[in-house]
Order: structure tokens, then sequence, then C-alpha cells
């Protein structure tokens, strides 16, 4: 199962800036993340409970694109109905007799950082992407020799960007994925706050907006000695001086955070108070 959804997209000039919720094959994964351009944030099997994802491991496994055996490393999509639900069966019986294992490491007190990789075949995993450039993935995973996965994934995202009617960014707004429209004016401080508790919440696969979870939160991912800064990258805002990161020209908070210093909650509210004055 693909699933392919822009939760912000914004434009200043010709420069387009786009976040995508995906939802992929977590065995695909490791391909997404050899392309360095974007900002992502992913669901951690370190993070999910055992028992939630051996939940999720039955009720919405991976099913593969079934492709027949040859030379190389590119199969050929199979489409005979039968052969492909006799691969299916043999894949859901190799599930259960995983899951069978991941009890029994379980019943001996395992930790699911390592029960749960036992699993990941099986699992989809939740990313939020944020980039500026689109066209080498595109480029490279479009194309014959491609995983099929990985091949669908990106005519869809492909496709979702075609289809998208980018927000004209304005000097005082800030590109903010999980906002109702995607974007936010800069003195919104804990709105914006929200959108990166929520983008930081895709780890464990659970939504709370409250103030209390946001404080909590943001005060996880910037109060300690080594700050958890990757949530904060997908709030940028167009900033045709900026040379740092991986979305010019728009700025990302991230940087705020790092060359303020900021520590806690209060910290950065009364940091973005005074970027949103300027």
């Amino acid at each position: 199962m693909i699933r392919v959804k822009i939760i912000a997209d914004s434009i200043v000039d010709d420069k387009r800036v786009t976040t995508f919720e995906l939802e992929y094959p977590r065995y695909i994964h490791s391909e997404l993340l050899t392309h360095r351009v974007f900002s992502r944030n992913c669901a951690s099997s370190r993070a999910i409970p055992l028992d939630k994802m051996i939940e999720l491991t039955i009720d919405n496994p991976v099913i593969p694109i079934w492709t027949r055996n040859q030379k190389g490393m590119s199969g050929v999509r199979i489409t005979d109905v039968n052969e492909k639900a006799k691969a299916t069966s043999a894949w859901l019986e190799t599930r259960n007799k995983v899951i069978e294992g991941v009890r029994k490491l379980q019943e001996l007190g395992i930790h699911k950082q390592n029960a749960n990789r036992l699993l990941e075949p099986f699992q989809h995993i939740k990313t939020i992407l944020t980039g500026v450039e689109f066209d080498n993935l595109f480029k490279l995973r479009i194309a014959d020799c491609v995983q099929p996965e990985f091949y669908d994934l990106a005519v869809a995202m492909k496709h979702a960007i075609e289809e998208s009617e980018p927000h004209k960014l304005k000097d005082y707004e800030v590109h903010a994925p999980y906002s109702e429209k995607g974007y936010l004016k800069k003195s919104e401080i804990y709105e914006i706050l929200k959108c990166v508790a929520l983008i930081a919440q895709v780890s464990y696969r659970k939504e709370n907006d409250t103030e209390e979870t946001i404080k909590r939160i943001v005060n996880n991912l910037i109060g300690h000695e080594q700050i958890h800064a990757s949530p904060f990258e997908h709030i940028c805002w167009y900033n045709i001086l900026n040379t740092k990161g991986n979305l010019q020209p728009f700025q990302q908070l991230r940087h705020t955070i790092e060359e303020c210093n900021v520590k806690t909650y209060e910290e950065l509210i009364n940091t973005l108070q005074l970027e949103a004055e300027q």
C-alpha cells in the first residue's frame, strides 16, 4: 500500500517547498534515505509498543508487488492472479511465524527496540518529507529498473506535485505542515509549535495537540545538550540570503534554534516573537 498526501505546499517566485505525508513499505525506506536533499521524520520501531506493532502487522501487513525471478536486480511484475495469491499466502504464513517468535522474545522480557525489528519487513512506515528539489528523485526512481514499490511511490509523488497548487508565501508567513492551510503567520507562534509537535509524533504514530503535550515535546526536543532538531526543519520561510540547510533559499526553524542556543519552550516562544517583529 502506497499513500501520498501533500500537507503543505508553498512558493515564492519560482522557488517552491513541498511537504509530503507518505506511507510505504518499510523495506524501501533505506532507498529513500539515499536522497539526502530532503528533510525527513519517520515512525520508529524503537518508539512503537510491541503489542501495537504486532497489531499493525496483522491488520495492515505489507504485501509486496510480486516479481518473477530472473538475472539482475529487477524482476518482472507478475500479473497472474493465481501466482500472486500463492506468493501472498507464503508471505503471510512467514509473517505469522515471525509473530510467534516475537511473542517468545516478549515473554523473555526483550525490549521492543530488538523484538520489533523482526516485524519490519511486514510493516508500512509513515514519513514526513520536505524538499525543494524533486526532479532527481523522479528521474532516478521512475524507471524500469527500480524496485516496483519505490516506482509507484515516486509516480504518486510526482502526480501529487503536478496536481497541487502551491500557496504564494508572503513575507510574514511560514511554511507550516499540519496547519489547517499549510502555512501560518510568523506571529502565530503557538500554532507553529503545534505543527512541530505533530511532526515529532510521527515517530510513534500518535497525535496529541494539547498545550501540555506541545510544551513537553518541544522541551524534550531542545532541552538537552544534544538537541533533536529534525522536526523543526520542516517549518521554514523565504530568505533569499539564507545559505544554510537543505531547503535553500528557505530558512528552517532549526537554524533559529541552533543560532540562538534556545533550550526551553519559553525561550523559543520569546525568540519567535522577536523573529515575527522583524
